[in-house]
């Protein structure tokens, strides 16, 4: 009531004076407005009795210690700005941790350069006189028949080497290639009685000659030339192994690989002929024969089974210890060897097959030139299919077999009495 009667009021009815406006309670009125203001820490306190009510204009305000129903929520306010940022203060330093466990060895540093070469050093004391030599195997001077003819050049780290060339057996010397007078050294290399010049007369006189000189390949020199003789490593693709010899090198068949010869006439294998080589055996681990008891080392194999008839020739070496080996001439698996040689030991060897007037063979066998046994056979009438370094019967087996020089002629070669290998005695004492 008192509310809707001060509203009529126009004039501004203060209750206080002037003075006390700013601390004291009043009333006011700024135009249509009515100003009910408490005095510093008073507060507005409308009072009425139990019965009475209190009214905004129409509306009844009405006071209950019941709670309304919640009201909707607001509007969400806009975002707050960024706050000021400010630096914590650091943290005291923490104490010092114990020792970690020992790590793994370190890799092996890479090798250092090579150093400079150190000072020459002091010289050393001269040695003790050495003991007088012996004259017992010295072998007379070399004579040469081109004494004033210009030399062939040929490597200086061949010198030593023998060869054989049109003009007979030739030496590698400091100046070149020479040829041995063989005729001016006696008594151990006449013109008619050394091997050498022997073998390749048979060569020049075979129809088909045919000689592997197996200095770093195995082409066949064939004379006469009319003869399609060709040869080839099998299996395909492997590596032949050469080592050093006196007639410059050496064929080592290790069982790796073999030597197949194609274009010899079956027709020559029925007559005469010679195959002679150097060769030198080195032991093999254990027995490598097809029945596994002796130890066969492949020089030669000529023609191949034939059904239940075999017609094979095998030239070689077998035995029953790998250290002392018989030479071999077998026909048919007869197992003909004679003369026991050693290992790692160079000789000379001579096969050859003499067709005689009855039909039937004699088998000889020539070991540094001197004839060890001679035995009939039936005639042969097997196929001309040669291998060298293996027999068809067992083309994989073992071998360690090094053969310098063959020749296979067919020509049987004329040895006389008390010939000797002179080249090997005066140049290299390893040959026999």
């Amino acid at each position: 009531m008192m509310f809707l009667l001060l509203q009529t009021f126009t004039v501004l009815f203060t209750i206080t004076s002037a003075a006390d406006l700013q601390d004291k309670p009043k009333i006011s009125s700024k135009g249509a407005d009515l100003h009910l203001s408490s005095g510093t820490g008073g507060n507005i306190v409308f009072e009425h009795s139990k019965q009475g009510k209190i009214f905004f204009g129409t509306q009844e305000l009405n006071f209950t210690s019941k709670a309304g129903p919640p009201g909707s929520p607001g509007i969400k306010g806009d975002k707050g700005g960024k706050g000021d940022s400010i630096s914590g203060a650091s943290g005291t330093k923490g104490d010092k941790g114990d020792q970690g466990l020992a790590g793994p060895p370190g890799r092996d540093g890479e090798k250092g350069e090579t150093g400079w070469p150190g000072s020459e050093g002091a010289p050393g004391q001269p040695g003790s006189p050495g003991r007088p030599g012996s004259t017992k195997n010295v072998g007379p001077a070399i004579y040469y028949t081109d004494l004033d003819k210009k030399s062939e050049t040929c490597n200086s780290t061949m010198v030593g080497v023998l060869r054989y060339s049109v003009k007979g057996l030739q030496l590698c010397t400091q100046v070149g290639w020479r040829n041995i007078a063989l005729d001016m050294n006696p008594p151990h290399c006449l013109t008619t009685a050394n091997i050498p010049e022997r073998n390749l007369q048979a060569f020049y006189n075979g129809n088909p000659g045919i000689m592997f000189e197996f200095n770093n390949d195995t082409k066949p020199m064939v004379n006469p030339s009319g003869f399609n003789i060709t040869a080839e490593i099998m299996p395909h693709g492997s590596k032949p192994v050469y080592t050093e010899a006196v007639m410059r090198q050496a064929y080592n068949f290790t069982g790796m690989n073999y030597i197949n010869v194609t274009g010899i006439p079956e027709t020559f294998w029925q007559g005469d002929w010679s195959i002679t080589a150097l060769v030198k055996y080195d032991e093999i681990a254990k027995p490598n024969s097809d029945d596994g008891t002796k130890y066969d080392l492949p020089l030669l194999g000529i023609g191949t089974n034939s059904g239940s008839f075999q017609d094979e020739m095998h030239l070689g070496f077998r035995g029953t210890t790998g250290s002392r080996l018989e030479v071999l001439f077998e026909y048919n698996n007869d197992n003909y060897m004679r003369h026991s040689v050693k290992s790692n030991t160079w000789y000379h060897i001579t096969w050859m097959l003499k067709k005689n007037s009855d039909g039937t063979y004699t088998r000889n066998f020539f070991i540094d030139n001197e004839l060890h046994y001679s035995l009939d056979q039936q005639k042969y009438s097997g196929s001309s299919v040669v291998t060298i370094g293996t027999w068809q019967t067992n083309s994989s087996m073992t071998n360690n077999l090094s053969v310098d020089h063959l020749i296979i002629s067919s020509e049987l070669i004329s040895y006389k009495e008390n010939q000797q290998l002179c080249f090997a005695k005066l140049l290299d004492k390893r040959l026999p």
